[in-house]
């Protein structure tokens, strides 16, 4: 599928990682949110997210109404290549999906 906030540049793959502004994503209004910020262990992303919930835009999101935000240490799964990218993809749909 096509990633509203960071689209593919084809073959290239997507774009480097940018900042997101909050309007964007409540407009993208994603189904799933995967916190994973590169270089944090888990007890510093939840310290991160813990800025995000005190966001007046954060409860009107769908994912976080529906209960499917995953705070996850990135550097361990989503951030550097190799074979944890593998193990990543198979832990998404339970992980966060709840085995959709």
């Amino acid at each position: 599928g096509r990633h509203p906030l960071n689209p593919s540049k084809g073959a290239e793959g997507a774009g480097k990682s940018f900042p997101v502004p909050p309007e964007k994503l409540v407009e993208s209004d994603p189904d799933i949110i995967v916190v994973c910020p590169c270089g944090l262990d888990i007890p510093a992303t939840r310290r991160e997210a813990a800025t995000l919930q005190r966001a007046p835009w954060w409860p009107s999101l769908r994912a976080v109404r529906e209960g499917r935000v995953a705070l996850v240490d990135g550097d361990a799964m989503f951030n550097r290549p190799g074979p944890r990218l593998v193990d990543a993809m198979e832990w998404l749909p339970s992980g966060v999906m709840g085995g959709r």
